[in-house]
């Protein structure tokens, strides 16, 4: 009888865990370098601005670099950034050194060049700054997929955003465009120490009444997102 009782209760033990919700997944194209667990305490880190014109993200991307710069001191590392004339000057140079890093035919991007390029930025940077690891941080449009009342991207679950629904239930499914932080980090030896794609905000509301999606008029409005994404971004070298 008692082992009756012990198969039953493993059933719905399996049951309940069957039906436990996954979370979501991380980003399949995140990578860390093998045996990379963290970095030294007082490690220095360097942090690339961003360069080029103003975009529709750049009030995210400067919450991004603050919540950066708050979580790694707070993990016991010590921060710098290169300025943005010198950035562009040591860039300039890495990118003439590789023969240019676009084709001049069709303009697409030499991804062998690039990569050259960056790995030659971080070994003269960390030289020269000694540090540990040259960061380069950016948001950028990802697919998100949806699931009912939930968007699943990158690591990042968010309730999917409905107005003028009238009291309405609304349930979605297929893909979103939605916003992640993209953040790469370079060895000081010119390796890549890890990449990775953290899911930040749904930058679209779902307007029910007029059928169509409207841009966040609160998008950006507190970094609470962008910490979250930080937070997923960093998970190789800040230990929770």
């Amino acid at each position: 009888m008692d082992s009756v009782k012990k198969l039953i209760a493993l059933f719905f033990a399996l049951l309940l865990a069957g039906c436990a919700q996954v979370g979501p997944l991380p980003a399949p194209d995140n990578y860390v370098a093998p045996g990379l667990t963290g970095l030294p305490p007082q490690s220095r880190v360097v942090i690339l601005p961003i360069v080029g014109p103003e975009h529709e993200f750049a009030k995210g991307e400067l919450m991004a670099l603050g919540q950066l710069r708050t979580q790694l001191q707070a993990a016991g590392y010590r921060i710098a950034a290169l300025d943005k004339a010198n950035y562009e000057l040591i860039w300039r140079q890495e990118v003439e050194a590789v023969g240019g890093i676009y084709d001049a035919a069709t303009g697409a991007q030499r991804p062998g060049q690039h990569a050259q390029a960056m790995s030659s930025l971080a070994r003269r940077v960390c030289q020269e700054a000694n540090c540990a690891l040259l960061l380069r941080y950016q948001l950028v449009v990802r697919r998100a997929e949806l699931d009912g009342k939930t968007a699943d991207w990158d690591g990042q679950r968010r309730p999917i955003l409905i107005s003028g629904a009238a009291g309405q239930e609304y349930r979605s499914s297929g893909t979103t465009d939605a916003v992640s932080l993209e953040l790469l980090a370079m060895s000081a030896d010119g390796s890549v120490a890890f990449k990775s794609y953290a899911g930040a905000s749904l930058p679209y509301r779902n307007n029910a009444f007029k059928e169509k999606l409207e841009l966040r008029d609160d998008l950006f409005q507190n970094d609470a997102e962008i910490a979250d994404a930080v937070r997923l971004a960093l998970a190789p070298v800040v230990r929770r």
